[in-house]
C-alpha cells in the first residue's frame, strides 16, 4: 500500500460521536419527560411537551426541584427561575439547548471528547 492510500484512522477505529444541539435537546426533552412522568405517576407517553408545568400542577417548590435535579444531571448551573421563564418542556428544552455551557456540559457528561476548556 502506498503512503497516499494509507487510511487516516486505524482499521476498525470508531470516530467519537458528535452530539449536535438536536441530540442535546432530545436528551434534555427525554429527561424532562421522564422526570415529570415520575413525579406525576403517569406514563411518559401521556406527557405533552407543549403543556405548561403549571398545567401539570407543578408548584414553585416542585419546579425548583426539577431545575436543580436537571442541573445535577447536566453538570451545569441552571437558574431556578428558568422553568418559569420557559414554562413547558418544549420551551425549556429549546432554551437550554441554545446555551453553550449546557451543550459543553452535556458532551462532557457523556464523554464524546468535546469537553469545554475550564
Amino acid at each position: 500500500m502506498s503512503r497516499d492510500s494509507a487510511p487516516t484512522e486505524p482499521m476498525g477505529a470508531v470516530a467519537p460521536a458528535v452530539h449536535t444541539i438536536d441530540d442535546v435537546a432530545r436528551s434534555i426533552c427525554e429527561w424532562l419527560t421522564s422526570y415529570l412522568a415520575n413525579v406525576l405517576a403517569l406514563p411518559t407517553d401521556e406527557i405533552d411537551d407543549s403543556r405548561t408545568f403549571q398545567q401539570y400542577g407543578l408548584d414553585s417548590s416542585a419546579a425548583v426541584g426539577l431545575t436543580g435535579d436537571l442541573a445535577d444531571w447536566l453538570g451545569c448551573d441552571i437558574d431556578p427561575a428558568a422553568a418559569y421563564e420557559h414554562p413547558s418542556i418544549r420551551a425549556f428544552t429549546a432554551a437550554l439547548a441554545r446555551r453553550q455551557d449546557v451543550v459543553h456540559a452535556y458532551r462532557a457528561r457523556i464523554g464524546d471528547g468535546h469537553r469545554s476548556a475550564a
